[in-house]
């Protein structure tokens, strides 16, 4: 049998060479070298500080999607109030012992399945298929990892289980995407409840085919699905076949078009992840656009390009905007996935030093992986 054309693969490097290639200027407020580098993670540091030390979380006062997302920009170490019992917690423990909010449990139980709350508020509780389970997995929970439903405890494997019995193609992927991508191998296949066979190829190919109007944030989190997908079906010696050529060449597509989007400062324009920008310049705005695209930018680059003067400038630019926020920031969902753009960064470029939860994309393998 003949291998597939690898036309995409020369596509995706051709451009990736371009972009740094015409970005390796040095802007006014950066400097070369690794004095520099170090200069930019000083500054990231700074503003995950700033950030972490002016949340002020409260399983009160925060809603579900509140506190998954904080645990996403903030880590799990970071910890919330719980009035009712007058403690205080890390993340990791409140997702563990309690996993509740005003309006009641996050995580359900309905018949074999463990599911998260769901609600058409996004600042309520998940609104997207499988969305907990996709931000829970690029936390670094392990399979294991023990979370309270409702009066017993499940782990999440069990939502892994249940995302894939419930998975209906006619719905939206990107979320499934993501969650399968990071913790199951990209050989596993699976059936629905139904007896619909299914895997990650499969799951990639209904992401490139979705309706762009139709995916949230401007299609920003399908870009980091897309990016975590082809990861794993590299580190599985399956990126020859299809459809992961066509997802690298999406990937080196968008890559190449917000590089030519982006501003002088290092901002990326709203109108790349709101279909009404209206003109908005404020700085909350700048938060949302910079921080949703440098986050699945972080995913899909290589090692090699992360130094690049415009990845930095981006890195500059948001940090600054953190710091000048923390104090009133913007609702939660473009700040903490900012602050995860941020924390990726350092992860990444800082080497995972001490105190740094690692990047669980690159860490799994398909040996460690579930297959129910």
């Amino acid at each position: 049998m003949s291998r597939p054309p690898r036309w995409p693969w020369v596509v995706a490097v051709a451009i990736t060479v371009a972009v740094v290639a015409s970005c390796a200027r040095t802007g006014p407020n950066s400097e070369v070298g690794p004095r520099g580098l170090d200069r930019d993670l000083e500054v990231v540091d700074q503003a995950l500080r700033t950030a972490r030390a002016k949340a002020h979380l409260s399983a009160r006062r925060q809603t579900a999607t509140e506190i998954v997302h904080a645990a996403l920009g903030l880590g799990l170490d970071a910890p919330i109030a719980i009035p009712e019992s007058s403690r205080v917690l890390s993340l990791a423990d409140f997702f563990r012992q309690v996993a509740r909010d005003a309006s009641g449990p996050i995580f359900l139980c309905e018949g074999d399945d463990v599911l998260a709350r769901r609600s058409l508020h996004e600042s309520d509780a998940e609104k997207h298929p499988d969305q907990f389970l996709a931000y829970l997995a690029q936390m670094g929970l392990p399979l294991g990892a023990q979370l309270k439903v409702e009066d017993r405890s499940a782990t999440l494997a069990d939502l892994v289980e249940s995302a894939r019995r419930r998975f209906d193609p006619a719905q939206e992927v990107t979320y499934t995407l993501t969650a399968l991508a990071i913790l199951t191998p990209a050989s596993a296949r699976w059936h629905d409840r139904l007896g619909r066979e299914s895997s990650l190829a499969d799951l990639a190919a209904l992401e490139l085919r979705s309706d762009p109007s139709h995916l949230a944030c401007g299609g920003t989190h399908s870009l980091f699905a897309l990016a975590s997908a082809l990861q794993r079906a590299q580190q599985s010696h399956q990126a020859d076949l299809p459809p992961w050529p066509q997802v690298a060449g999406r990937l080196a597509e968008r890559l190449h078009a917000i590089r030519a989007e982006q501003e002088a400062d290092g901002n990326f324009p709203l109108r790349l992840v709101s279909d009404s920008p209206n003109g908005d310049d404020t700085p909350r705005a700048r938060i949302y656009s910079t921080g949703h695209t440098l986050e699945w930018v972080l995913r899909a680059l290589p090692d090699g390009d992360l130094q690049a003067e415009w990845v930095r400038k981006a890195v500059r630019s948001l940090s600054s905007a953190i710091l000048e926020n923390a104090t009133d920031p913007p609702p939660a969902t473009p700040w903490y996935h900012a602050l995860h753009a941020l924390q990726m960064y350092r992860d990444r470029v800082g080497k995972r030093g001490a105190g740094i939860r690692p990047d669980p994309q690159a860490t799994a393998s398909d040996s460690t992986s579930h297959q129910p």
